[in-house]
């Protein structure tokens, strides 16, 4: 009833970083972090790391820290930049609505970003599967208690 999902969105959702360079990255921004120093880049990079991680508190983290970037309106590419990884992170999060809206501002800016073409297709298919599987939980509840009420009246005209 429900599909699965094909190679392409399997190879962008599960597409994890290297465990040692997370940690790498997290030692480096967290030394900078105690020296009151501020490198953009080591911010970045472990954002993107933390995004790309395999662990839901990781990538929460990762979608928090992207979300900041974001809200410093530096250049135009770095937003876009944020803009696909705020996208996977609440994908990977199953945050669909989130994760639509973000996409969707990106290919209204950038309408050719293949990259954000392909998620915003998964990020649609993810939501409409949610969307049927909810349908389908629905409805056999629905049908569970209808059957429950028969037979309670059943029950009750016997008596």
């Amino acid at each position: 009833m429900f599909s699965e999902p094909d190679e392409v969105e399997t190879a962008i959702l599960e597409d994890f970083g290297d465990a040692s360079e997370l940690k790498r990255l997290e030692a480096l921004y967290f030394r900078q972090q105690e020296r009151m120093e501020n490198d953009p880049k080591v911010r970045w990079d472990y954002a993107i790391s933390l995004v790309r991680s395999k662990y839901m508190a990781d990538i929460k983290s990762g979608r928090r820290m992207m979300e900041e970037i974001m809200a410093d309106p530096a250049n135009e590419e770095i937003q876009i930049d944020c803009l696909y990884f705020l996208s996977l992170a609440c994908a990977k999060l199953k945050d669909y609505k989130d994760a639509l809206q973000y996409v969707r501002e990106l290919l209204r800016r950038k309408p050719n970003h293949m990259q954000a073409v392909q998620l915003e297709r998964i990020i649609s298919g993810r939501l409409e599967r949610e969307g049927m599987k909810g349908m389908a939980i629905l409805g056999g509840a629905a049908m569970g208690i209808g059957a429950l009420i028969g037979l309670g009246v059943a029950l009750a005209r016997r008596k």
